[in-house]
C-alpha cells in the first residue's frame, strides 16, 4: 500500500475541494496502491475520497486519414463519511478503448471513467460510465451524430460530465465539465478538448490535424501540451496528464485522470486513489 499525505499541487495551495471536508478534520492517508489499510488508532469513522481510475483513450490500428477516436473520462468520485475500511482495490486506468477500473474503501465503490469511441468495430459513441463519458468518435462518411457517453451517476457519487459529441459539422466536440470530465471527441480538423473535473479532467480527442488538450483539474490547472494529431491525457486528482507526442496519446493523470485518443497508441487512464481525513 501506498499512504504517503497528499503531494502540494503545482501552485503551493492546500489540497482542492477543501469546501466538501468538514471542519476539524486533518488529511492522514493518501492511498495509490496496495489491498490493505492500516491505522495508527482505528477512528470512529473517516471521510473519504474515492477515485475511479480513468477511463483509456479510444484506439484503433488504422491510421486512416478520414477517421479519429475520442477521448477517455475521468474516473468517477466518492466523497462522504463511511466506516474505516481495512481492505481496498485501487482502479488501474484504462488501457486502450477499456473503462477505467474501480476504486474500493471497503464495500464503496467509485467506478472508472468511461472510454472514447473508436470506428475500428463500428462503436462511434463514446462509453457512458459513473464517472466521465468518453468522447465520440469521428468518421467523415458518417453524416449522423455520434454522441459521447453519458455520465451514470449514483448513489454517493459526485455528478460528472458526459463526452462531447461528433458530426461532421465538427459541433460540440468538447468534453463537458463536473467531478469528473468527460472526454473530448474525435474531429476532422482539431480534437475536442477533455472536459474540466474538478477531481479529474477527461482526455483530448484525436484530430485529423491536432489532437485536443486534456481537460484540466483543480489541483492541475494547466492543460497537457499537444504534439501531433493524439490527444494529451486528462489531469487528475494527485497528477498532472501527459502530453501527447506525434507517435501517440498521452496518459492521464494520476487520480483519476481520463488518457487522450490516438491512431494505435491511445493513452492510458491514471489511477484511482483513496483520500482519508479523520
Amino acid at each position: 500500500m501506498s499512504a504517503n499525505l497528499y503531494p502540494a499541487p503545482l501552485s503551493g495551495a492546500n489540497p482542492v475541494y477543501d469546501a466538501i471536508i468538514p471542519a476539524g478534520l486533518t488529511l492522514r492517508q493518501t492511498i495509490t496502491s496496495g489491498t490493505t489499510i492500516t491505522y495508527s488508532t482505528l477512528p470512529d469513522r473517516v471521510f473519504a475520497i474515492v477515485i475511479g481510475g480513468g477511463g483509456g483513450g479510444g484506439k484503433g490500428n488504422n491510421t486512416s486519414s478520414s477517421k479519429a477516436r475520442g477521448g477517455g473520462g475521468g474516473g468517477a468520485i466518492f466523497a462522504g463519511y463511511a466506516s474505516p475500511a481495512t481492505t481496498c482495490i485501487i482502479g488501474a486506468g484504462g488501457t486502450g478503448s477499456m473503462n477505467g477500473g474501480a476504486t474500493f474503501f471497503g464495500i464503496i465503490c467509485a467506478p472508472g471513467g468511461g472510454t472514447g469511441g473508436q470506428y475500428e468495430t463500428n462503436v462511434f459513441q463514446g462509453t457512458s460510465s459513473f464517472g466521465g463519458g468518453g468522447g465520440a468518435a469521428y468518421e467523415n462518411t458518417n453524416t449522423t451524430w455520434a454522441f459521447g457517453g453519458s455520465s451514470i451517476g449514483g448513489t454517493g457519487l459526485l455528478p460528472s460530465g458526459a463526452g462531447g459529441n461528433s458530426l461532421r459539422a465538427n459541433n460540440d466536440k468538447q468534453g463537458y465539465p463536473g467531478a469528473a470530465g468527460g472526454g473530448g471527441a474525435g474531429s476532422n480538423v482539431t480534437g475536442g478538448a477533455g472536459g474540466f473535473g474538478y477531481f479529474a479532467g477527461g482526455g483530448g480527442g484525436e484530430g485529423l490535424t491536432t489532437g485536443g488538450a486534456g481537460g484540466t483539474s483543480s489541483a492541475f490547472g494547466t492543460a497537457p501540451t499537444v504534439s501531433g494529431s493524439g490527444g494529451s491525457g486528462g489531469n487528475g486528482y494527485l497528477g498532472a496528464g501527459q502530453s501527447s507526442s506525434a507517435g501517440a496519446a498521452g496518459g492521464g493523470g494520476s487520480g483519476g485522470g481520463g488518457g487522450g485518443a490516438g491512431s494505435g497508441n491511445s493513452g492510458t487512464g491514471g489511477n484511482g486513489c483513496i483520500i482519508l481525513y479523520y
